[in-house]
């Protein structure tokens, strides 16, 4: 096969991210069914990718024991290796869609002869490319990738997108019967400033049970635990409040979304995910900028105090009166209850 035909996406992470990089590769089959993708991939976020029937190949990025200039020179030979196996599949073309040092390291060392990356990229990565594209400040991660991707040709917004699911967890979820509208809750983060007040989601939680008779269910990594328990301890219904935080696997957490009926959540993967795989979701925003990251498609609300500092895109925030905290249970509930209004007809007729 031509190396023109063989193409390299560079996108390690972070979940949300990868997700939004997912159309590209649908796109590259669309225009060349058979084009070699590959696609570079930090192992917390191979389970997105793995099987998927738009990309051949993946080649691991253990970012974990490659961090930092003492485990590369411990585990030099592993990276050496990866690059070894990405020079053997003979890529024609690298895009670059992480734009960072490691990732720019990885397409400069590809040996690739064209090397298609962000102008505007950080950590001097543009130095690793021949060809540079220049988005506009505030186009949407989707649209920013598919631009890059467009010098391949014409890149649309696939209707759907393919990612794994497992039957365990929908199989709990239709014990709870028809009728019961399911409420997905995500109070967890990557950053701390882009969390919702534990207290404001269990008042949610609260409304959504007495008002609606709703079930809730939180999820989240392992990480959000302690969120959890803190949103549990504050709950008034905390006995009727499903917790699987800490539980589900990516797949599982796919199943998920698929058959909830609207998702409450924070700046997060896991609201990647939701939006998808289609399910109406309620986002909550702060220091990042929803027109760059935001759910993407108009059955997305986002809701923002809109304050004069956002967004700030500080991780963390010293301010008493940060900007999530100035969204109220309140404003969110009566957002969700219009949406769950909305859905009210599909309750009785989920079929899973």
């Amino acid at each position: 096969m031509k190396t023109s035909q063989r193409i390299l996406i560079v996108k390690p992470s972070a979940l949300g991210d990868i997700i939004h990089a997912l159309p590209v590769a649908i796109g590259i089959k669309k225009i060349n069914p058979n084009a070699i993708v590959g696609w570079v991939v930090s192992r917390p976020y191979q389970e997105i990718l793995e099987n998927n029937p738009y990309i051949d190949k993946l080649f691991i990025f253990e970012r974990k024991r490659w961090g930092g200039m003492n485990n590369f020179w411990q585990h030099k030979g592993e990276f050496f290796e990866l690059i070894h196996n990405i020079r053997a599949a003979r890529f024609g073309t690298v895009l670059d869609l992480q734009g960072l040092l490691r990732s720019g390291i990885i397409t400069l060392l590809s040996g690739a002869p064209r090397r298609i990356g962000f102008k505007n990229a950080r950590e001097i990565a543009p130095f690793a490319y021949n060809e540079w594209v220049t988005p506009p400040l505030r186009m949407h991660a989707i649209e920013r990738y598919l631009l890059l991707a467009g010098q391949l040709g014409p890149m649309h917004m696939p209707l759907s997108l393919p990612l794994p699911q497992t039957p365990l967890y929908p199989k709990k979820m239709a014990a709870w019967g028809h009728g019961v509208p399911i409420v997905v809750l995500v109070p967890g983060a990557r950053w701390p400033s882009k969390i919702w007040p534990a207290y404001h989601f269990a008042m949610l939680a609260d409304m959504l049970i007495a008002r609606m008779q709703a079930k809730v269910v939180l999820v989240g990594a392992s990480s959000d635990c302690d969120i959890g328990r803190q949103i549990l301890e504050h709950c008034q219904a905390a006995s009727q409040v499903v917790n699987w935080i800490g539980q589900t696997s990516l797949a599982d957490l796919t199943a998920i979304m698929v058959h909830a009926h609207l998702v409450v959540t924070n700046d997060s993967g896991p609201m990647h995910i939701a939006t998808a795989v289609g399910t109406p979701t309620v986002a909550l925003f702060g220091p990042t900028d929803p027109a760059r990251t935001g759910p993407y498609g108009s059955q997305h609300v986002v809701l923002q105090a809109r304050l004069p500092c956002e967004p700030c895109l500080q991780k963390i925030c010293r301010r008493p009166d940060f900007c999530l905290k100035a969204i109220t249970p309140q404003q969110v509930w009566q957002t969700v209850e219009s949406c769950l209004r909305l859905k009210s007809r599909e309750f009785a007729e989920t079929i899973y």
